[in-house]
């Protein structure tokens, strides 16, 4: 984790906290955390969703989510389908673009939507969707990125579009796509 915390200056670690993640989040809330290196945030997917899903629709027509998974997979959709993410062209896409597809959902009585279990999908498609629920969890965590702006606030303009350019930091296209006005 560190060595790509390193290699791409990322600010935020995003863990699935669920089993032996937990382990992994608390060493890197002891280390990386307290030494100001890089914040982490936990994912629960079965924990309650958060109240600013903040897409671009009127109040009234906001979704509701059954658990954060749910919502988290769903920001997803959005942000695929509103073209604020794109995929790299390399040899995992078809793979990734696979498991996003496959991944199936319902509308609750209650009108709540809520994805598939990883282990009612394992169990029809015969493998994890391990590269989708690792690309859900980087594009909801860009959400609560810190902004690299913060750590550049002596920079000018020139000199801070200069430092994205080089990739000195890592999430600025995106994640200013991504973040709600």
């Amino acid at each position: 984790a560190r060595q790509m915390r390193d290699k791409y200056k990322a600010s935020l670690y995003v863990v699935d906290s669920v089993g032996v993640g937990d382990g992994v989040a608390a060493r890197l809330e002891e280390t990386d955390q307290s030494e100001g290196r890089a914040q982490v945030l936990r994912i629960v997917g079965g924990a309650s969703p958060i109240e600013d899903y903040a897409v671009n629709r009127p109040p009234d027509m906001q979704p509701h989510f059954a658990n954060l998974k749910s919502q988290m997979w769903w920001y997803m959709r959005d942000s695929v389908l509103d073209r604020a993410i794109s995929f790299p062209d390399n040899g995992d896409t078809p793979i990734l673009l696979g498991q996003l597809a496959a991944m199936k959902y319902k509308i609750q009585s209650d009108k709540k939507i809520v994805v598939e279990t990883k282990e009612s999908y394992k169990k029809r498609a015969g493998k994890s969707p391990d590269r989708a629920d690792a690309a859900v969890m980087g594009v909801w965590g860009l959400r609560f990125a810190p902004d690299p702006a913060d750590y550049f606030d002596h920079l000018d303009d020139d000199d801070y579009d200069t430092a994205a350019k080089q990739k000195i930091f890592s999430n600025y296209g995106l994640r200013a796509r991504l973040r709600p006005s």
